[in-house]
C-alpha cells in the first residue's frame, strides 16, 4: 500500500523537505580538503585577478576542470561574500533544481503520477547524494546537466518529436561539457545509442536533427575552449585532456584507485538503507533489459524504466572501467537508479506486504557499518595509532594530535546506535507508507547534516583558525611590515588555507629543509604552516621560531613573523 498522493500539497511538502535538508547549516562548518579548498580558493583568486577565462590556484593556472563551475562559484562569492555558505550554494541549488524537476516532471515522463514524489524522497534519503549536494564540488552541477540532457532526450523519443526537446538535450550536454569535460559526453551519448538500438529508432541521428544539435553544443561550449587554448596552448591540452581525462581513466591518479566492486560498495553504503532494494532491482530489471535487447520488444509502460536502467548501468560500467575512482564520481547515476527503485516500489505497492527489500542485504550492510564504528569506541587508542600511521606529511591534508579527541568515541557510538535504530525501523515498517520513507530521511539527515559537519569542525576548525589568525595579523599590521609578508607550508598542504588566508602559500616538502631555511633567512616576515609532529625537525632549521599551536597544527616563522604576530596580541 502506498499512501503518497500525487497532489500539489504533497509535492510542496516534499519540496520543503528538500530545501530544509539541502540548506540547513550549509555554511556552519569549514571547507574540507582537498577539493573544496581548491575550488573555493581558485574562484576567490579568479575574482581577485578579474580573469574569468583561466582559473588560477595559488598563483598558477589551474587547468584541471572546465570553467562553468568556477563561474557559478565566483558569482556566488560576489553575491553572498567569500564564505562557506557561498562556496557550497551552487551545488545545493543544483541539487534542489534536480529534485524539483524530478518531483514535478518524472511522473509525466513515466506516465506514473506518483513516481516523481517517490524518486525525490528516495534521492533525498540517499546519504551520498545529500553529501555531494552540500559540498563545494563539480559533481552535483554535472549530475543536474546529465539528468536534464537525458530527460529531454527521452522526452523527444517518447513524447514529442519536435526539435525543441532534442535541442535542449544537446544544450544541457554542452553545459555538462563545460562543467567536467568529455565525461559528460561519455555518459550521455552511449546511453542515447543503446536506447535507440533497443527502440529501433535513430531519428535523432537524422542529418538535420543531428547537425542542429551538434551545432548548438559547440556554439555553447566551444568559445571558452578556444579562448583558453589560445591563451594557454599546449599546457591546457596536456593538463586537462591528457592528464585529467585520458590518464585519469587509464591510470590511478593520486592513489584514488579501487577494484571492480568499488562502486558497488559505494552504492551499498551511499544509498543505505535503500540499498536493500538493489538485489530486487537486479532481479526485476536485468531480465527485462535482456529481453528488450534480445527481442527489442517491451511494453510502453516499461520504456522509462528501461531507459533509466540503461543510463544507471552504463554510468556504473563506465566508471568501474576507469582506473581512478572516487565516491563522488558515481553521483550522476543516482537520479536514474532511484527512478528505477521508484518504479519498483510503485509496482510492489499494491501488495499487502512489500517483498522487494532484501533483509540479508540490509543486515549485511548494517553489519559492515557497525564493524567500522564499533572499534572507535571500544579500542580508541589502537585505532588512533593506526590512523596516525596513515598520515603522510607531504600529501595528507589533515594534521591530528597524538591522542584521539575524547568526543570522537561518543560520536562513533552515536553512529552505531543510529544505524541499528534505522535498520530496525526500515524492516519494521512492512509497507511503503510515509513512515518508511521518513527512516532514510532521518538517517541521511543525521549523518550528513549533523554528524559529518561536526566531524569537519573537529578536523578543520584548527587549520581555519590558524589561517584566519595570520590573515588578521597581516591586515592589522600592514603599515608596520618590513617588506611583503610571505606564507609557506612545510610538510602540510591544505588548499583551504589559501582560501582563508586569502594569499598564495608556497609549498615546501619535508625532503627540502634547505628551501625552508632560505625562505626564513630573508628579512621580511615569513609565516610557516606546519604540523606539531614536525617540531623536532623544524627546531633544527635555523631562524625557525614556533609561534602558536592549534591542536595538530602549528604556526611558525622567522623572527620578523614572530614579532609581527605577537605585536597584534
Amino acid at each position: 500500500m502506498l499512501l503518497l498522493e500525487s497532489s500539489f500539497r504533497t509535492k510542496a511538502m516534499v519540496l520543503a523537505a528538500c530545501i530544509v535538508m539541502l540548506f540547513s547549516g550549509l555554511g556552519s562548518f569549514p571547507l574540507t580538503d582537498r577539493d573544496e579548498g581548491e575550488y573555493a580558493a581558485s574562484a576567490s583568486e579568479m575574482i581577485k585577478r578579474g580573469d574569468f577565462v583561466v582559473p588560477y590556484l595559488n598563483g598558477r593556472p589551474y587547468l584541471e576542470k572546465p570553467i562553468l563551475f568556477f563561474w557559478t562559484l565566483s558569482s556566488s562569492f560576489k553575491t553572498f561574500g567569500q564564505n562557506e555558505f557561498a562556496a557550497r550554494l551552487p551545488s545545493a541549488l543544483a541539487g534542489l533544481i534536480l529534485l524539483a524537476s524530478m518531483l514535478f516532471w518524472a511522473g509525466h515522463l513515466s506516465d506514473r503520477s506518483s513516481l516523481g514524489i517517490i524518486a525525490s524522497l528516495l534521492l533525498l534519503g540517499s546519504p551520498l547524494f545529500l553529501l555531494v549536494a552540500r559540498a563545494c564540488l563539480t559533481d552535483m552541477l554535472l549530475t543536474l546537466f546529465i539528468w536534464c540532457s537525458m530527460a529531454f532526450f527521452y522526452a523527444y523519443m517518447e513524447k514529442d518529436r519536435g526539435p525543441f526537446f532534442i535541442w535542449l538535450s544537446w544544450f544541457f550536454l554542452s553545459l555538462g561539457f563545460l562543467t567536467k569535460g568529455p565525461v559528460a559526453v561519455a555518459m550521455c551519448l552511449p546511453t542515447f545509442l543503446l536506447y535507440s538500438f533497443i527502440r529501433r529508432d535513430f531519428s535523432w541521428l537524422r542529418p538535420r536533427v543531428l547537425v542542429s544539435g551538434i551545432s548548438l553544443f559547440w556554439v555553447v561550449s566551444l568559445p571558452w575552449y578556444l579562448e583558453i587554448y589560445q591563451r594557454m596552448g599546449k599546457a591546457f591540452v596536456e593538463t586537462f585532456f591528457i592528464t585529467q581525462n585520458f590518464e585519469r581513466f587509464a591510470t590511478t591518479l593520486l592513489g584514488h584507485g579501487g577494484g571492480p566492486i568499488y562502486y558497488l560498495a559505494v552504492l551499498a553504503i551511499g544509498l543505505f538503507p535503500y540499498s536493500a532494494l538493489l538485489p530486487g532491482l537486479a532481479q526485476r530489471g536485468l531480465p527485462l533489459l535482456y529481453a528488450a535487447v534480445k527481442k527489442r520488444n517491451f511494453l510502453p509502460k516499461d520504456s522509462f524504466f528501461i531507459f533509466c536502467l540503461i543510463a544507471s548501468l552504463w554510468i556504473f560500467i563506465l566508471l568501474t572501467a576507469a582506473a581512478t575512482k572516487q565516491i563522488n564520481y558515481i553521483v550522476p547515476a543516482l537520479p536514474f537508479l532511484n527512478l528505477c527503485l521508484g518504479v519498483l516500489i510503485l509496482e510492489e505497492s499494491r501488495a499487502s506486504e512489500c517483498k522487494i527489500v532484501s533483509k540479508t542485504w540490509l543486515i549485511t550492510v548494517s553489519a559492515l557499518l557497525l564493524i567500522v564504528t564499533v572499534p572507535w569506541f571500544l579500542f580508541p587508542s589502537t585505532i588512533w595509532k593506526y590512523v596516525l600511521k596513515l598520515i603522510r606529511f607531504d600529501s595528507t591534508e589533515y594534521a591530528f594530535t597524538v591522542h584521539m579527541p575524547a568526543s570522537l568515541s561518543f560520536w562513533a557510538f552515536g553512529l552505531f546506535l543510529i544505524t541499528i535504530l534505522c535498520s530496525f525501523l526500515f524492516l519494521h515498517f512492512k509497507t511503503w507508507k510515509i513512515q518508511r520513507f521518513c527512516v532514510p530521511l532521518f538517517f541521511s539527515g543525521w549523518l550528513i547534516v549533523f554528524f559529518l559537519p561536526t566531524l569537519a569542525c573537529m578536523v578543520q576548525c584548527p587549520a581555519k583558525d590558524m589561517a584566519l589568525s595570520v590573515k588578521r595579523t597581516i591586515l592589522a599590521n600592514h603599515k608596520e611590515q618590513r617588506g611583503p609578508v610571505r606564507l609557506t607550508s612545510f610538510g602540510l598542504w591544505k588548499p583551504s588555507m589559501i582560501f582563508y588566508a586569502n594569499m598564495p602559500i608556497k609549498r615546501i616538502k619535508t625532503k627540502h629543509p634547505k628551501r625552508l631555511k632560505d625562505a626564513l633567512s630573508r628579512p621580511s616576515p615569513c609565516f610557516v604552516f606546519t604540523r606539531t609532529r614536525l617540531q623536532d625537525k623544524l627546531d633544527k632549521i635555523p631562524n625557525f621560531l614556533p609561534i602558536k599551536k592549534w591542536e595538530g597544527y602549528m604556526l611558525g616563522g622567522n623572527e620578523a613573523a614572530y614579532s609581527l604576530f605577537r605585536s597584534q596580541r
